[in-house]
């Protein structure tokens, strides 16, 4: 279910007129099951005035994945991703900082996101730390 984030593409959404502050970086975490798995939404404007937005699999280092049609009005954030098989509702809280709702990709999966100035890095326990090798010394 989940591994199919990894297909990816970007997000377009619905004019810019009536956001009331969606743009920005925001973040989430799913829980499918035992494991987490952090989301990342980048929501943006193009030259035509339209909002624009990208969703990310920061555990699964999957980047700007796939086209999705998108709305948002009174405060409702609606993003369908046809080629994951799977949506989001949210609702913007009065704050503007956190889109709180349903994630659905076979399961609905409760999610908040949010705003954020930069997305945590993915977890990569390969990339070793110093002091390596102290064990070997």
């Amino acid at each position: 279910m989940i591994s199919r984030l990894v297909c990816g593409a970007g997000l377009a959404v619905a004019p810019w007129a009536q956001t009331g502050g969606i743009e920005g970086t925001w973040q989430g975490t799913l829980h499918p099951g035992a494991v987490s798995l952090r989301l990342g939404l980048h929501i943006g404007g193009n030259e035509k005035g339209e909002l624009t937005s990208t969703l990310d699999s920061i555990d699964q280092g999957a980047m700007g994945l796939a086209d999705a049609r998108t709305t948002f009005s009174d405060r409702k954030l609606s993003l369908d991703m046809p080629a994951l098989d799977a949506s989001f509702e949210g609702t913007l809280n009065a704050g503007g900082n956190e889109i709180s709702d349903t994630f659905t990709q076979g399961a609905p999966m409760p999610v908040t996101f949010t705003r954020v100035d930069k997305l945590d890095s993915p977890n990569r326990p390969q990339n070793p730390k110093p002091p390596v090798g102290a064990c070997f010394e």
